[in-house]
């Protein structure tokens, strides 16, 4: 799941995102928005072995995932978000640029606070 992707899997429909009117700037505070959160639940539940809560995958019918590896797929899965957003900006012309880590959002450039953000809340580790 990491991006780049090497392999394209289709969203599930119930989970397939409907066109919207959304501009960039809302888009991006709401996935910050979610990323603090995720990051409070994650802060809140240090003290729980994170590995043996199991609960069911809203997704995949009679798949358990524990917490753990749950979290893992959420950071895997919002990298290649991040990733993606990255294409799109290049391709309409914007600043991201992809291609050049040390210039690009996925890989976390200075470039501004939201972008800083989204490094910190990503964990990548590039």
């Amino acid at each position: 799941m990491e991006p780049p992707p090497k392999q394209k899997f289709r969203a599930f429909r119930k989970i397939q995102p409907k066109p919207s009117q959304y501009r960039s700037e809302e888009v991006l505070s709401h996935f910050l928005s979610e990323q603090e959160d995720l990051a409070k639940f994650v802060s809140d539940s240090r003290q729980l072995d994170l590995g043996r809560i199991r609960f069911w995958n809203p997704f995949l019918r009679g798949v358990l995932f524990t917490v753990s590896s749950g979290l893992l797929l959420i950071g895997a899965h919002n990298r290649r978000h991040l990733w993606q957003a990255e294409r799109v900006k290049e391709a309409t012309g914007s600043r991201a640029n992809y291609r050049n880590p040390q210039k690009s959002i996925y890989h976390g450039s200075t470039e501004s606070t939201e972008e800083n953000q989204i490094k910190k809340i990503s964990g990548s580790p590039w």
